[in-house]
């Protein structure tokens, strides 16, 4: 007999871009996420909120550009996932531009500092990161306009730059 399960969503809007960005993740992570942007203005620093979706992907959504969050969920028995749906390693959405940027065969490494570059972002600065793409070339976006980036996993700075206080 099959299961019936509840598969939890965030999607996530932004000005000027058609497309839906829709995640699967876990109810504790679509709770904290909305946590985080209810109570972005005294408890979190920064506008930028980090999460993974179940596939292990990592996300990092600028809170200033959402025009609409849900947090969705349906129950149901849902298909195995498709090992050739492929999804680029990579996908970038900056404001002004109507369609996400996509990229594959990107460095794990460059990925993080795309992320950690958007994360601390001045925003009176237009601060430029530059990552390669699948055919060698240098990309330079400006970190503090990029909305949305959906990348495969990468470690955080978090988790292993830790130094032991002595």
């Amino acid at each position: 007999m099959e299961q019936m399960q509840v598969r939890h969503y965030i999607t996530f809007e932004f000005t000027g871009i058609d497309d839906k960005f829709v995640y699967v993740v876990t109810e504790e992570v679509k709770n904290s996420v909305q946590q985080e942007l209810l109570n972005r203005s005294w408890e979190i620093s920064g506008l930028v909120i980090e999460f993974e979706d179940t596939s292990g992907r990592k996300i990092a959504v600028n809170a200033g550009y959402i025009c609409r969050c849900q947090a969705l969920f349906d129950a149901g028995v849902f298909p195995a996932k498709d090992a050739d749906e492929s999804e680029p390693d990579m996908t970038i959405v900056i404001e002004g531009m109507s369609k996400p940027l996509h990229y594959n065969d990107i460095d794990p490494d460059d990925a993080a500092l795309v992320a950690s570059v958007m994360a601390g972002a001045d925003s009176s600065v237009c601060s430029f990161v530059s990552f390669t793409d699948e055919d060698g070339e240098a990309n330079l976006i400006p970190a503090d306009r990029v909305m949305l980036l959906e990348s495969i996993h990468y470690e955080s700075a978090f988790e292993e730059d830790t130094p032991e206080n002595e």
